[in-house]
């Protein structure tokens, strides 16, 4: 499985700046039924949840389909049930994501 640079960054990131510089100015990311709007919430999402749950995230699976990209990637962490597998659906313009959907 490939996957295009900007996921491989998302996927591999390992500092809050890191998720900040890859969503758009106005992207959202929608998480646990709480949706995250712009770079600074995104990245403070993202960094609570790696403190949190300290998820360790491999990608197994990429359909493009629609102008999306659906990832299945199995989740480890510090949390009940762990390992889970997810589907990250992301979205994707001007090499920015603009949308993330975590199921």
């Amino acid at each position: 499985m490939t996957l295009n640079n900007l996921l491989t960054s998302y996927f591999s990131a390992e500092i809050p700046g890191q998720i900040s510089e890859i969503f758009s100015i106005d992207a959202i990311v929608v998480d646990e039924a709480h949706a995250y709007v712009g770079p600074a919430a995104i990245a403070a999402w993202w960094q609570a949840a790696q403190q949190k749950y300290r998820p360790i995230v491999t990608p197994l699976s990429a359909t493009d389909a629609d102008g999306k990209t659906r990832v299945a990637a199995e989740v480890a962490g510090d949390f009940p049930n762990s390992p889970i597998t997810l589907h990250f659906t992301f979205a994707v313009q001007n090499d920015r994501i603009t949308a993330l959907e975590i199921a």
